[in-house]
């Protein structure tokens, strides 16, 4: 009778239904039979993978952070937190309406907040967020953007000391984003616009 070989599964060692050939066959064809109930064992328990595409992957694009737009605070409003989060579903979804469903606002409150004055820094994410490296024509709007945000932080002479003092207690906002998915957001301490509003209340103390 013949012998039911071992072969090597997922899961360990197992019975196969492949059947060795009985002592007699062996010494008639030299083991051919034998050797030749492998293939088709081996075969059949191997996994087949697709070939790996080598498409080159699109640029992840990172969101510059930025000052909210300083409002009035309302729960149920345009929080700096909620700012946040619109450029956070605004990058993962490409989609206005959809961002602001997903902080529970209307599509054309983003774009009257986008809008408002001190908002330059809000637009820059909002345009970085919705910016495509695909092209010339969208690397050079993704530059642009990036410009505009960079241009957004500084704390120069022309921001008023109100802004300064709305970006002290507001901080910085920085959108988090994992493989294009959004992750979160995070706030961070705005250093540069403390230190600015310090030295202009001294230097207008100084001149009182």
């Amino acid at each position: 009778t013949g012998a039911v070989l071992l072969s090597v599964s997922a899961a360990g060692f197992e019975p196969s239904r492949v059947v060795a050939p009985a002592p007699d066959q062996v010494r008639g064809d030299g083991g051919r039979a034998f050797l030749q109930c492998f293939p088709s064992a081996l075969s059949s328990r191997m996994k087949h993978y697709p070939p790996r595409s080598h498409r080159p992957r699109t640029p992840s694009i990172s969101i510059p952070p930025f000052h909210a737009v300083p409002l009035r605070h309302r729960t149920d409003g345009w929080t700096p937190v909620r700012q946040a989060e619109f450029i956070g579903h605004l990058a993962a979804t490409r989609s206005v309406a959809a961002a602001a469903r997903g902080v529970s606002m209307a599509r054309e409150t983003a774009y009257r907040l986008r809008a408002r004055l001190g908002a330059q820094g809000f637009a820059a994410a909002w345009d970085v967020a919705l910016a495509s490296v695909r092209s010339e024509a969208g690397r050079a709007r993704l530059d642009a953007a990036l410009e505009a945000a960079r241009a957004a932080k500084r704390a120069d002479r022309k921001v008023t000391i109100p802004e300064l003092e709305w970006r002290v207690a507001s901080g910085l906002w920085q959108v988090m984003l994992r493989g294009g998915r959004y992750v979160g957001v995070v706030r961070k301490p705005d250093e540069t616009a403390l230190l600015a509003l310090l030295s202009r209340t001294r230097a207008a103390a100084g001149r009182a």
